[in-house]
């Protein structure tokens, strides 16, 4: 009986024989290896990620795709029995393993050969680089290994925004949702590739902000952050926000200081910007604040001095809605003579006038016919 052994270990699949090649269950094979796999039933693609190599196979196909390149198969990948199965020999070497055979012992050897170590290159900012912004793009990049998401962790000032940046497999990408300070930073990009392969890498770099054209401006300038409509949210509602500031610059929003930072988009007006979504759901905090910051276009920040105070229902507890009646939204004033924003003015209560008590018209009575005398 064959007996199959992926690291010494035994691998317990049934094995097909097909052409004189052996072929095995693909999920079995891959994770035995040490890779990642990903099959699309629309396209019957087959795509596998181990530390240093990716390869694509399509069922049916005798080609299949090995770093990027075409490489021709003697047996294809095949359904049998609703079951997706692989040639041993092929993808064990394409993921970098040495295949053996004792026919004596009537045994298959399979021996991963993992990377000693996992670099990381294409740091940026570049080390003891210094930046002229507040909101560097902080990246790093995976040599020639891969990871999964829940294997890496970013830090940047001791603080984890791995859940905020965004990861390929190979390179990770955060953008800062708030200004960081002027001086010296730290990155820390670290965890363990996908042959459990140890990474880590650490990094500084200063941000210099030097005094902008527009920096005298700033303070002068009458910033206005408001919410539209009412400003109590409940689950299901979108807030909507609104920030009054210079043109050509970029604006954030922290929402009750839960972590949720969103970005105002500028609108057709350019001092205008405005920031829609769904209110978060778990929540029930019926007071909390929102806090804009601005930042110009020169990096310059600026933290808007007057908060919006909002109340959280999204939590499964029941109480009445109140009723709420929106605030007409202002008519964005011109970039150097901003208008103050029209905030909805309480409406006076009316003078009631006591309604004239009505008399009814008097029933009129028919004068009685002359008599006519005989």
């Amino acid at each position: 009986m064959l007996t199959i052994t992926v690291n010494d270990r035994p691998l317990d699949v049934a094995a097909v024989v097909e052409r004189g090649r052996l072929l095995l269950p693909m999920r079995a094979t891959f994770t035995a290896l040490g890779a990642s796999v990903r099959y699309d039933p629309d396209g019957r693609v087959i795509v596998a990620r181990s530390a240093l190599h990716v390869l694509r196979l399509v069922i049916g196909s005798n080609d299949a795709t090995v770093d990027g390149n075409v490489v021709p198969l003697e047996v294809p990948a095949q359904t049998i029995a609703a079951r997706t199965y692989v040639p041993l020999r092929f993808v064990a070497q394409a993921m970098g393993a040495v295949v053996g055979y004792d026919a004596n012992a009537q045994i298959v050897s399979i021996t991963s050969i993992a990377p000693k170590n996992a670099a990381v290159t294409v740091l940026n900012p570049a080390p003891h680089s210094v930046v002229d912004t507040a909101y560097p793009a902080i990246s790093a990049t995976l040599g020639a290994a891969n990871a999964s998401n829940d294997a890496v962790s970013l830090t940047v000032d001791g603080q984890n925004v791995t859940t905020l940046a965004s990861f390929d497999g190979s390179t990770i990408t955060y953008m800062p949702r708030t200004g960081l300070t002027t001086g010296q930073h730290t990155v820390t990009f670290a965890g363990r590739t996908l042959a459990n392969v140890a990474f880590a890498a650490t990094w500084s770099f200063q941000t210099g902000l030097p005094p902008a054209p527009d920096a005298p401006s700033l303070s002068n300038y009458n910033f206005q952050f408001y919410a539209s409509g009412s400003t109590l949210f409940y689950s299901g509602d979108w807030m909507h926000f609104y920030l009054v500031a210079p043109p050509g610059g970029s604006a954030q929003l922290d929402l009750c200081g839960l972590g949720y930072q969103y970005g105002l988009w500028s609108s057709r007006y350019g001092t205008l910007y405005e920031a829609n979504f769904p209110a978060p759901l778990g929540y029930w905090m019926p007071s909390c604040t929102v806090t804009a910051v601005y930042t110009s276009w020169s990096g310059r920040q600026y933290v808007v001095p007057a908060p919006v105070v909002v109340g959280l229902y999204t939590a499964t507890q029941a109480t009445p809605r109140p009723r709420a009646t929106p605030s007409p939204r202002p008519i964005p004033s011109s970039p150097r003579h901003p208008e103050p924003t029209h905030q909805p003015q309480p409406t006076p209560h009316p003078v009631h006038t006591p309604n004239p008590v009505h008399t009814p018209n008097p029933v009129r009575t028919p004068h009685p016919a002359p008599r006519r005398t005989p």
